[in-house]
């Protein structure tokens, strides 16, 4: 109904033609509106004046969320390097309005309640007007910057290679766990992967021809860390993997399978998912290799 007295009042000609249809009509003037409407319309007449006088445009011009100032200094703040980066995925676009070709999606850093406290902080401390609200914002994000988003598991999935994310999820469950707690808080990535080579790497270690860097070896460094690893060797542990298994003859599936076993059998783990099953290397010689390469660039002039 609303829609169908929008377009009588556009074929009447009047003057109060909603905006968004200025630019596609160009209503023609009616000589005797009131019998249109009651004839032709079929409107009761004590209807006809009323509707006549009604003004369909709104008249709420501007509002805090259209105000170009505030939007321009919301996205300035958003696409910082700190607040947000390019999503991975070229292709992760998204449609905006007034943009004629679509728009690569950006993944926030931090969370928006956080993004928005420090951007009202920022513009109150500068004597900003008009300062916003986070309700003003947040209508604003869902008008504007759909391209702006937090990151999704497949995100960071897609982030990471299979050995990475994998090693990821495993110091995530032992963090949660009761028996490992103490120690994976005061362990990292970076510390693990420095106990699968040695502290010096040598040509045999870049080779895996070193009898220090191999399986075996990191999986006994790993368990020196864990200080009381004869008492809790035995103890269980529930835990999760990243597996890989072909769900049809032309299609690889890649899914996680939750799995409860030992501490020790855990360490194991742990260990494999930081050595690459094709070449047997570890992400530590892959560090290793990428300083070489900046070496060899670096005295060929090709780095700097």
């Amino acid at each position: 109904m609303a829609i169908r007295r929008q377009l009588i009042h556009i074929c009447l000609g009047n003057e109060t033609v909603p905006k968004e249809y200025l630019d596609h009509l160009k209503p023609e003037p009616v000589p005797d509106k009131f019998s249109v409407m009651v004839n032709e319309a079929g409107m009761l007449r004590f209807n006809v004046n009323r509707f006549l006088e009604t003004d369909f445009e709104t008249t709420r011009k501007a509002t805090v969320v259209n105000n170009e100032s505030l939007k321009t200094d919301f996205e300035i703040f958003l696409s910082k390097e700190e607040n947000s980066d390019l999503a991975i995925r070229v292709r992760d676009q998204y449609r905006i309005a007034n943009h004629d070709e679509p728009v690569r999606a950006r993944i926030v850093k931090k969370p928006w309640r956080t993004l928005y406290e420090e951007f009202l902080t920022e513009r109150r401390e500068a004597n900003v007007t008009p300062v916003g609200s986070k309700r003003s914002l947040r209508k604003m994000v869902r008008k504007y910057f759909k391209n702006y988003r937090q990151p999704t598991p497949g995100d960071r999935r897609f982030a990471e290679c299979s050995t990475c994310a994998n090693l990821t999820l495993l110091m995530a469950n032992a963090k949660k766990s009761d028996v490992l707690k103490g120690w994976s808080n005061g362990i990292d990535k970076e510390q693990l992967l420095k106990l699968t080579v040695c502290p010096e790497p040598k040509y045999d270690c870049e080779w895996n021809q070193c009898q220090e860097c191999t399986f075996d070896r990191t999986v006994e460094k790993i368990r020196a860390t864990i200080g009381d690893f004869n008492e809790i060797k035995d103890r269980t542990i529930c835990f999760q993997t990243l597996v890989s298994y072909n769900a049809k003859s032309n299609c690889s599936t890649t899914t996680f399978i939750e799995s409860c076993d030992t501490v020790e059998e855990f360490t194991v783990e742990l260990t494999r998912s930081m050595f690459s099953a094709g070449s047997g290397g570890c992400g530590g010689k892959v560090i290793y290799n990428y300083d070489l390469v900046l070496v060899l660039l670096n005295l060929l002039g090709l780095f700097t």
